[in-house]
């Protein structure tokens, strides 16, 4: 069975690789500090995130 990840917004970088390569094999990232305008991945993803 192919579960869906849970989405989450990471809000600022986390600067150990290791952590992000965890984060990445377990949840669906949303890394708003990559994105050029917020206002976009906000409009894009909204409904994926609870809170």
């Amino acid at each position: 069975m192919n579960q869906a990840r849970p989405n989450i917004l990471q809000l600022n970088p986390i600067l150990v690789p290791a952590i992000n390569a965890a984060l990445d094999a377990r949840y669906t990232m949303h890394r708003l500090f990559e994105q050029r305008t917020r206002t976009r991945i906000f409009a894009r993803t909204a409904r994926r995130f609870a809170a």
